[in-house]
C-alpha cells in the first residue's frame, strides 16, 4: 500500500482535536504493564500469515505489534481524531505494507474478509464501560473466522463496599442552597452517576467479589446484570459500590487495575448510593448491579442483608 493510498483512508480532522487526546494515548503507551501484557498475548496468539483485527487501535501500536509478530494483514479501526497520527504512526515504524488503518466506529465498518485474532483495547475502568461487549459481539458476528481467538478472552467486573468521605463530593457538595437555588435535582442526579478514583485498599470495607464475567471468544448475552453478597471487614460508613476489572488475556496472565493498581492508565469505578450507610464489622451486604449493556450501569444498590 503506497503512503497517499493510505492518506485517503483517514478522513482529516483539526490539529486540535488531535492534541486534545495525546495526553490521554500518552498515559496508555507509558504503562508498561498494560503494553506488557498484549505484547505477550499477540506474539502468544498471532500465527504467520493471520489476518488480525484491533478494534480502537488508538495511535496503532497494537496492530504494529500484530504485524511484527507474523500477520499477514491487520485492520485496524479508530473513531477518534488519533487515526490521523496513528496512520503516520503505522508508516513511520514500518508497518503500513501489513496494517489498513480505517476512521470510523467497527459497528459501520465492512472488511473484505473475515479475520483469525480479534484483538481490543477498549476495557473501561470497571470492564465493560468502554463498550468492549458491543464491539466484541458485532465481530463475532460480521469479522470473526469460525474458531478465531480473541483478546483479551474473558473480562470479569469486581466490587466491593467503599468508604470515600473526600470523594462523595462529588454527590454531597451538591446539598443545600447555592445561589439562591435548590440543587436536589443535580444532587439526585450525581447519587445515579458514576465517577472514577483511585481507590487505595484500605477504602475497601469488604473483600471484593465478581459480580459478572463475560467470555469473549463468544458471542456475550447483555444486558448483563449481577448480585454478590458481602461482609463487612470493619466498622465504616460506605458511600457506595467501588468496581474494577479483571481480564484473562489467554497467555496465562491476568492484567488488572485491582486497588492498589499496577496499571496506572486505569483508575477504578465508585457507584455513589444517596446517603451513607453506616455498619458495623460482620454485617452482610447485598450489591446488585442490573442493565449494564454497551458501557452503560444503568442501576446499582447496596443493602444490609
Amino acid at each position: 500500500m503506497t503512503e497517499d493510498l493510505a492518506d485517503g483512508l483517514v478522513e482529516r480532522q483539526p490539529a486540535g482535536d488531535t492534541m486534545d487526546t495525546l495526553d490521554y494515548h500518552q498515559s496508555m503507551i507509558l504503562d508498561r504493564n498494560r503494553v506488557s501484557a498484549f505484547r505477550e498475548a499477540i506474539d502468544r496468539h498471532v500465527a504467520p500469515g493471520d489476518v488480525v483485527l484491533d478494534l480502537g487501535c488508538g495511535i496503532g501500536l497494537l496492530a504494529c505489534l500484530a504485524a511484527r509478530a507474523g500477520a499477514s494483514r491487520v485492520y485496524a479501526i479508530e473513531e477518534g481524531p488519533i487515526a490521523e497520527v496513528a496512520q503516520q504512526f503505522i508508516f513511520e515504524n514500518g508497518c503500513g505494507d501489513h496494517v489498513v488503518m480505517t476512521r470510523g466506529l467497527s459497528t459501520a465498518i465492512v472488511l473484505p474478509e473475515r479475520v483469525d485474532l480479534v484483538v481490543s483495547e477498549t476495557i473501561g475502568n470497571m470492564g465493560f464501560d468502554e463498550g468492549i461487549i458491543e464491539w466484541i459481539n458485532d465481530a463475532h458476528d460480521r469479522f470473526v473466522k469460525p474458531g478465531g481467538r480473541v483478546v483479551p478472552r474473558r473480562v470479569d467486573t469486581l466490587v466491593a463496599a467503599v468508604e470515600i468521605p473526600a470523594d462523595y463530593d462529588f454527590v454531597d457538595g451538591w446539598s443545600g442552597d447555592h445561589h439562591g437555588f435548590d440543587f436536589s435535582a443535580i444532587r439526585r442526579a450525581a447519587r445515579r452517576s458514576l465517577f472514577w478514583t483511585d481507590l487505595s485498599p484500605d477504602r475497601l470495607v469488604t473483600d471484593a467479589a465478581r459480580c459478572f464475567t463475560s467470555d469473549l471468544t463468544s458471542p456475550v448475552l447483555t444486558p448483563l446484570s449481577g448480585r454478590v453478597e458481602l461482609t463487612a471487614r470493619r466498622s465504616a460508613s460506605i458511600h457506595g459500590i467501588g468496581a474494577w476489572f479483571r481480564a484473562d488475556m489467554g497467555t496465562g496472565a491476568i492484567l488488572t487495575n485491582e486497588p492498589p493498581s499496577s496499571v496506572p492508565s486505569w483508575s477504578q469505578v465508585v457507584l455513589p448510593i444517596g446517603e451513607p450507610l453506616r455498619v458495623d464489622a460482620g454485617t452482610h451486604l447485598t450489591v446488585e448491579l442490573e442493565g449494564i449493556a454497551s458501557g452503560y450501569a444503568t442501576d446499582w444498590s447496596i443493602e444490609v442483608s
